[in-house]
Parts: C-alpha cells; sequence; structure tokens
C-alpha cells in the first residue's frame, strides 16, 4: 500500500490559512490530495488535522469530537470580525470585575445552547461564503445552531483581557463565543488569540509545525485504523471484505478495523446483532 496515506499534525501557525497549510504539505511531500478538518482562521493556531490521500476517508470518524481551545477576550472594543484582523466598530468605558463574576458568566454557557456564527466566516448563503457578503457590504441573517460547552475554565485576568480554556463541540465559532462572554458581562469584547490545543483523539503537543514536519510524521492509515479494535482476517475473510461483501461476527465493538497481512483493508460497521457492513474501505495502489 502507498505510505503516503494517513494524516499529519500541524501545529499552525498564525497568519497562515488552514488552506494554505494543505497546499504547503502537498507541495512539501508531492502528494497527491491533501484536505483538513476542523478550519482555523489566519490569526488563530494551534492543532490541525490534515488528511493525506486515503487518509481522508477517516474524517468521517473524527469530525464530531470534541475540540479544546486556549483563547484570550480583549473586553471594552468590539472589531467588525470578532477578532484581531477586523476593525473596531464599537468601544464600551472599562471597569473592573471581580473573578466570581468572571467565573459565574463563563459557567453560564456550560451544557447546550444556541449561538449566532460571526457574519465573517465560511458558511455558505446561497452559495456564496458569509464573509464575501460582508465584503460586499450586503445584508443578511445567520441562523442559530446548537452547540455544547463541556468545560469552560477562567486562566487569567488581567489589563482587561480573559483568557480562557474551552471545550466544545463541532460547529462552535469561539469568536462568537467571546462576544457573547462580553455582552453577559454587560460589555463587548474581540478575541486577541486563540489556539487550538486539542482536536478529538489529537493534542497539539503531538504536532509541529509545516516546517519541522517530514514524510516520518505521517501517522498511517494502518495506525490510524488501531483506534478500533482490529482483527487479523485470513484468505476466505479478506475476499469478502475485499469486494466489499457484509460479514457475520460475534464482536463487543459496534466498529472494527479488518486487516490483511498486517494492512488495513477495510472499516466495519455493526449492522443488526453479528452482521456487519463496509463502513470504509482501503485498497492497495492508492
Amino acid at each position: 500500500m502507498d505510505t503516503k496515506n494517513g494524516i499529519f499534525l500541524v501545529d499552525k501557525e498564525v497568519g497562515v490559512s488552514s488552506r494554505q497549510v494543505d497546499n504547503l504539505l502537498k507541495k512539501k511531500f508531492n502528494l497527491k490530495a491533501t484536505g483538513h478538518l476542523g478550519t482555523l482562521d489566519p490569526f488563530a493556531s494551534g492543532l490541525l488535522i490534515v488528511f493525506v490521500n486515503q487518509g481522508s476517508k477517516f474524517a468521517t470518524f473524527f469530525e464530531d469530537g470534541f475540540k479544546t481551545y486556549l483563547a484570550t477576550l480583549k473586553l471594552f472594543i468590539e472589531t467588525d470580525t470578532l477578532d484581531s484582523e477586523g476593525r473596531i466598530v464599537r468601544q464600551d468605558n472599562k471597569r473592573i470585575y471581580k473573578i466570581d463574576e468572571i467565573n459565574q458568566v463563563l459557567n453560564s454557557f456550560l451544557g447546550e445552547s444556541e449561538q449566532i456564527p460571526p457574519k465573517y466566516s465560511a458558511l455558505k448563503i446561497n452559495g456564496v461564503s458569509a464573509y464575501q457578503l460582508m465584503r460586499n457590504n450586503q445584508d443578511f441573517a445567520l441562523k442559530s445552531r446548537q452547540i455544547t460547552i463541556k468545560n469552560i475554565k477562567l486562566i487569567s485576568y488581567q489589563d482587561d483581557e480573559i483568557t480562557f480554556t474551552v471545550t466544545c463541540s463541532k460547529g462552535t465559532y469561539i469568536r462568537s463565543l467571546g462576544l457573547d462572554i462580553a455582552k453577559k458581562l454587560g460589555t463587548v469584547g474581540y478575541l486577541t488569540k486563540l489556539r487550538r490545543v486539542q482536536n478529538g483523539y489529537f493534542y497539539v503537543k503531538d504536532a509541529k509545525g509545516v516546517n519541522e514536519l517530514s514524510i516520518d510524521d505521517l501517522i498511517s492509515i494502518n495506525e490510524l485504523g488501531k483506534m478500533f479494535p482490529l482483527i487479523q482476517m485470513d484468505e476466505n475473510l479478506y475476499r469478502k471484505v475485499s469486494n466489499g461483501a457484509p460479514i457475520y461476527l460475534n464482536h463487543a465493538s459496534d466498529l472494527i478495523s479488518l486487516y490483511y497481512q498486517n494492512e488495513l483493508i477495510a472499516i466495519y460497521q455493526r449492522k443488526y446483532l453479528n452482521e456487519y457492513v463496509s463502513k470504509k474501505g482501503f485498497c492497495y495502489g492508492n
């Protein structure tokens, strides 16, 4: 199997878009295809999972994972982009908050809630990105979406800035969360820093910058397959699985990784009782 199938764990630097990271890796390692999971804005840094070739087939298993961020919120100033790259649209009188007051506000976001995404985002409105509509001075509204905050914690409060960590569900915009926190404190705010430190199974401490990465840092699909219970197949079972046929096993797990001669061939999912069907297939020579 082509060894260039898997994922890179990238520690994205500030000032580079997620798409640029994909392209830099594609050029650096002469890859056929790259793509990332969970876009980071250019002003943000931290963990970016980049899929290489067949590694993209694992996206479905990672995309619903919770993400953890370290964010710094500047109070009393609001920008149109809700981050440090935008223009100031509102300023408020400064005041000093008690730590207990800030903690109470942060804790109020725990659990499920509705969030309105920022208008400067890649969300599509009739096929056009919201940020493009904003740049063209077109008026539009974005629908709220349900998000889940699993954990949120104050790290520091000084010089009109609140630094906090938050673990949240897919689709949560930390820029919008920052503004919502400021509003609950009776003022406005924008993010000056944002860093993703975790995405599902993966942590930024295990990631490297684009310039530091080597092809040896590619986590192969054979390694990724081990996230599920692993079954080594005999030749008869391999023939069935390689054709995508359902199989019958007495197994406790709903998802299983099927290997033949130590190569990942497919990931199967329980359909009914002992019947398993193909969820994702991998083949030689790709």
